[in-house]
Parts: C-alpha cells; sequence; structure tokens
C-alpha cells in the first residue's frame, strides 16, 4: 500500500488504517478496520439491542456496532479524501467514483459492513470490495436485502465474509434475535478439514434471504466456546490487534 495511514477514535478507542492499492485499473482506497482489542471493545461487542437507520433501508443494526462506527465515520471519511487527494496529485487513475476495498476482522468486520452502508449514497467513492474474517452479524434481514440490493450484491463488487471452523463470535447476535448475516460465507473448517468435509473451504449458499446452514452454522455455539481460538486464527494468521495497529490519535500521524 502507498501513502499509509493510521485512524482512531478518542472515545471508544477502535482504530484501522488505510491507504492506495494501485493496478491495472487505476487507484483503489483500501480501508482496514481492527477487531477487538481491550475491554472498552469488549463492552460495545456485548450490547445487545436494535438501533433504527431508516436512512439504511429501514433495517435494524447492533447498537454497539453502529456506535462504534460513528466513532470512526468522520475519520474515514477524512483519510478517503486524503487518498483520493493523494492518487489525484500522483497523477493516478480514479475513473469517476474511487474504487473503495473495505477490510476487517471480528468486531472491525462489523465496522466494515458498516462502511460499505456507510458510502452507497457517496458521489466520489464506491465499495467494489469488502472482506471480513469472523464478523459478528451486523444488522436485521431488512438491513441486509438493502445492503445487498444497493452495495454488496451490485456487478463487478466481490463481498467475502470469511469464517473459520469453530469461531464463536460468527454466532452472535443470535438469529431468534433477529439478526441475520451479510452474504457471500467462505468456511474453512479447519486448518485439517475433519473427515465428513472434503474440501479445505467452502463458498457458502447464502444470500440476502437466508444463511446457508451446512457452512459455520452447523456447529453449535456450544462446541465453539472451548475453541475461541479458531477467532483468532483465519487463513493461518494469527491476529494480535495491539501489535498490527496501535491506535495514534490524529490523522496523519503515521502518513508516509
Amino acid at each position: 500500500l502507498r501513502a499509509v495511514s493510521y485512524f482512531a477514535s478518542p472515545v471508544t478507542d477502535s482504530a484501522g488504517f488505510g491507504g492506495l492499492h494501485v493496478d491495472e485499473r487505476g487507484a483503489q482506497a483500501v480501508i482496514v478496520f481492527r477487531g477487538t482489542a481491550n475491554n472498552l471493545n469488549w463492552v460495545a461487542d456485548a450490547v445487545w439491542g436494535h438501533h433504527l437507520r431508516k436512512d439504511w433501508g429501514g433495517g435494524a443494526v447492533h447498537l454497539g456496532f453502529l456506535g462504534e462506527y460513528q466513532s470512526l465515520q468522520g475519520r474515514v471519511h477524512e483519510l478517503l479524501g486524503f487518498l483520493r487527494r493523494e492518487a489525484t496529485n500522483k497523477g493516478i487513475s480514479v475513473n469517476g467514483k474511487m474504487r473503495v476495498r473495505l477490510v476487517g476482522h471480528s468486531l472491525g468486520g462489523a465496522l466494515a459492513t458498516l462502511a460499505a452502508a456507510d458510502l452507497i449514497s457517496s458521489d466520489s467513492f464506491h465499495v467494489d470490495e469488502v472482506w471480513t474474517f469472523g464478523s459478528p452479524r451486523v444488522g436485521d434481514e431488512r438491513f441486509v436485502r438493502w445492503l445487498v440490493a444497493n452495495s454488496l450484491g451490485q456487478p463487478g463488487v466481490r463481498s467475502w465474509r470469511v469464517t473459520h471452523a469453530h469461531d464463536p463470535v460468527v454466532h452472535v447476535p443470535f438469529r431468534s434475535m433477529g439478526f441475520m448475516h451479510v452474504p457471500t460465507e467462505v468456511w474453512y473448517p479447519d486448518k485439517t478439514p475433519p473427515r465428513h468435509c472434503s474440501r479445505a473451504y467452502y463458498v457458502c449458499d447464502d444470500s440476502a434471504e437466508a444463511e446457508d446452514r451446512s457452512c459455520a452454522s452447523r456447529v453449535w455455539l456450544a462446541l465453539c466456546v472451548p475453541r475461541s481460538d479458531d477467532h483468532l486464527t483465519y487463513v493461518s494468521v494469527t491476529y494480535d490487534h495491539e501489535a498490527i495497529c496501535a491506535p495514534r490519535s490524529a490523522l496523519g500521524s503515521a502518513r508516509r
């Protein structure tokens, strides 16, 4: 990545970083949201409830996750503006709306999903990739249908929600509470697939209407708690959120 900058919320201590990726199609802004790193984040994770956002399809989203994203929203927009100007100043093609890739693990996956919803109304940016790893459910079915219809399901948009084996986080908040996952799930059964799983990973048959119960949903949550380490390891990478993204109080403090 070029022009990498860190961002952080002084209120919740959520954080992330962003930079420019350049390929044959021109510039793409990459925004990465950090997962849970401390007790403040865990408090947000534990808040059960909905918050209605009529401008987001009239659907309901998790109150704690929404508050975390709102604490970063201004900094995310500021960073996107900086990356667009940086690309223009360097003579890198933007081609109308600048492409955006959103990435996040754990709580960061929820924030990436909310960022995709937030940027739907943008005149300057177009989300063309969303990659989440071990993300909890973010909103209800109405929110998911709206997000898929207006963003994640658009032609050319890649949306991958990666899940791993017995990761307990992907099972909450519960379906019985009205929450639903966004598509498309890619489930990794384990480092070594068990006998009843013939492949290293599965591209699941989920949609804006229903989750695929033959992927991560096939695993009982009670069996996941002893395997909580599965939440910290994805595609052979172990996450240490304190190490990979130390929070910075001011945008640009790590620009280079």
